[in-house]
C-alpha cells in the first residue's frame, strides 16, 4: 500500500521522538538554519525601522507622543495574533507555507507603511505589518529547534534569534549611513526583502523528514492540554511571565530609546548611534548568554542576566556614564535575556505541539511589548523627567528575572527542557 496519504496527512515538521525520528542530513540542517537567520535579519529589521525613522514620521503626520506609541504598538499588536495564529496553523498544515505567508504579509504591508497617505492608513499598515512578523517569528524557532540535536536545541535557536538584533543594526547603520536618506525608503528595503526571501524559500526550503509510527496520525492536542498540562502547569506561567516583562523592556527602548537619549539632551547622531548600540550589545548578549546557558549552571547565567540588565537600565535612566556604552550594556542584557527565553521556549513543548506552543508564549510576551511603549508615551506625554522611567522600567526587570528563575527551578533550565 502506498505510504503517500499518511505521509500528507502528517505535518512534514514533526520529526522528533515518536518511535523512530526521521533526521535531516546535516546539509539540510544547515539549509534550514542558513535560512531562518536571514528570516530573522529582515524582521529585525522591521522591528527597528519605524524607532529609527521616528522623528520622520512625527514631521510627516504631525504624530503627539501618544500616538508615536501607537504607531509602534500597533505593530506589536499585530505581532500578537500573528504569533497565535500563525503558532496553531504551524502545526497543522506545517511550518513553512505559515513561514512563506507569514513573510508576503509583512512584506506587502511595509511597503503599505510607505505609502500612508493618513495617520490613520500608517496605523493600521503597522497593525497588519505586525500580524505578518508574529506569524513568521515562532516558525523560526521551531524550525531551528527542529534542525539538530535536541541537546543544542537552546543555543541553537538562540543563534537565529540573533539575526533579529543584527537586522536592527543594519537599520540604524542605513540611516546613520545616508543621514539624509526619506523614511519611506527604510519601509521599501524592509518591505522588498522579505517578499524576495518568501520565493527564495518556496523553491529552497525543504520540509524535515516525516516521523514513523502511531504518533503520525495522531492529531495535535487541544491549545489548554498542551499548555496547561500537569508537568506543563508552571513552566508556561513562568514562560508568559518572563516573556511579558522581558519583551516589554525590549520594544520600550527598541522604540523609544533614541528618543529618550534626545530628551536628555544627546545630540540627534550620538542619539542613533545609541540605538545602533543597544542592537549590537544585543548580538554579543545573544551570543554569548545563548552559549552559557547550554555550557553552565543556567540559574546563575539567569541570575547574572537580570541583575546586570537592572544596572545597566539605571545608567540609562539616569545618565550614568557614556549614553552609548550604557546603552550597548542594556542591550546585552535585555536582548540577550529574550532570545534565552525564545531557546527555551522551544524546548517546553513537544514537536507536535511546538509551534503552538511557542506561538502561544510570543503572543502573552507581544501584550507586554504592547504595553511597555504605551507606558512610555504616557510617561513622556506628561512631560516627567527621564528618570521617571525608572519606576517603569526597573520593575520589569525584577518580575522577568523572578519568573525567569521559577522556570530554571522547575527543572526547565538543567538541561534540555522536557518533551
Amino acid at each position: 500500500m502506498s505510504r503517500r496519504a499518511p505521509e500528507r496527512a502528517a505535518s512534514p515538521d514533526r520529526r522528533e521522538k515518536a518511535g523512530t525520528p526521521g533526521r535531516a542530513s546535516s546539509s539540510a540542517d544547515g539549509q534550514v538554519l542558513a535560512l531562518c537567520f536571514a528570516a530573522a535579519v529582515i524582521e529585525g529589521f522591521d522591528l527597528q525601522a519605524a524607532g529609527v525613522v521616528a522623528a520622520g514620521l512625527s514631521d510627516t503626520f504631525g504624530l503627539t507622543p501618544g500616538e508615536l506609541a501607537w504607531v509602534f504598538s500597533g505593530n506589536t499588536l499585530g505581532l500578537l495574533f500573528g504569533a497565535a495564529i500563525g503558532g496553531w496553523a504551524s502545526d497543522r498544515v506545517g511550518r513553512k507555507w505559515v513561514l512563506v505567508a507569514s513573510l508576503m504579509t509583512f512584506g506587502l504591508f511595509s511597503l503599505v507603511t510607505a505609502a500612508a497617505p493618513s495617520k490613520e492608513w500608517l496605523l493600521a499598515a503597522r497593525v497588519l505589518t505586525g500580524l505578518g512578523l508574529g506569524g513568521a517569528f515562532p516558525m523560526l524557532l521551531s524550525l531551528a529547534a527542529e534542525a539538530g540535536s535536541a541537546e543544542r536545541r537552546v543555543s541553537r535557536t538562540t543563534f537565529i534569534s540573533v539575526g533579529m538584533p543584527v537586522g536592527g543594526v543594519l537599520a540604524s547603520l542605513l540611516v546613520l549611513s545616508l543621514p539624509d536618506l526619506d523614511w519611506e525608503r527604510v519601509f521599501h528595503v524592509g518591505g522588498l526583502a522579505p517578499i524576495a526571501l518568501a520565493v527564495v524559500m518556496v523553491l529552497w526550503l525543504h520540509p524535515a523528514p516525516l516521523i514513523t509510527g502511531q504518533a503520525q496520525a495522531a492529531p495535535p492536542p487541544s491549545l489548554p492540554v498542551t499548555l496547561f498540562a500537569a508537568d506543563r502547569r508552571l513552566i508556561t506561567v513562568s514562560l508568559w511571565a518572563a516573556f511579558f516583562a522581558t519583551l516589554a523592556l525590549l520594544y520600550l527602548l527598541l522604540n523609544w530609546l533614541p528618543l529618550l537619549m534626545q530628551q536628555r539632551g544627546v545630540a540627534r547622531s550620538l542619539a542613533v548611534g545609541s540605538a545602533l548600540a543597544f542592537s549590537g550589545g544585543g548580538i554579543l548578549g545573544a551570543l554569548m548568554l545563548g552559549a552559557m546557558i547550554d555550557a553552565a549552571r543556567r540559574g546563575l547565567v539567569v541570575t547574572v542576566t537580570y541583575v546586570g540588565m537592572g544596572l545597566a537600565l539605571a545608567a540609562v535612566i539616569l545618565g550614568i556614564g557614556h549614553p552609548v556604552a550604557a546603552a550597548a550594556a542594556a542591550g546585552f542584557f535585555i536582548i540577550g535575556a529574550q532570545f534565552v527565553l525564545y531557546g527555551l521556549a522551544a524546548g517546553a513543548y513537544p514537536a507536535l505541539m511546538r509551534g503552538s506552543g511557542v506561538g502561544a508564549a510570543v503572543a502573552v510576551g507581544r501584550l507586554g511589548a504592547v504595553a511597555g511603549p504605551l507606558l512610555a508615551g504616557a510617561v513622556v506625554a506628561r512631560g516627567a523627567d527621564p528618570s521617571a522611567f525608572a519606576a517603569l522600567l526597573l520593575p520589569l526587570a525584577a518580575v522577568g528575572g523572578l519568573a525567569a528563575m521559577m522556570l530554571v527551578s522547575v527543572g526547565t533550565g538543567r538541561q534540555t527542557l522536557r518533551v
